[in-house]
């Protein structure tokens, strides 16, 4: 799975993004566009309904999150 994440700039430049898979750490991306990819079966403990979180923080640390939910069937193995 491939994560690509474009933020739209604020009043301060996003300076990094990290990644969960169902709460465990699959790591983080600085340099905008942000992405990571993975494989959700060596990222952890996939299950029938799965969250991918992204926690983006700007040039001074201020913070905002998203959440996706995903379908375990069909993910790469």
């Amino acid at each position: 799975v491939q994560v690509l994440i474009q933020i739209d700039r604020g009043k301060y430049d996003p300076a990094e993004a990290t990644f969960y898979w169902n709460g465990a750490y699959l790591g983080k991306s600085a340099r905008a566009p942000f992405s990571l990819s993975f494989v959700p079966d060596e990222a952890g403990d996939t299950q029938n309904q799965n969250e991918l979180r992204v926690v983006v923080y700007d040039s001074v640390r201020n913070k905002g999150e998203a959440l996706a939910k995903i379908a375990g069937e069909g993910l790469p193995q």
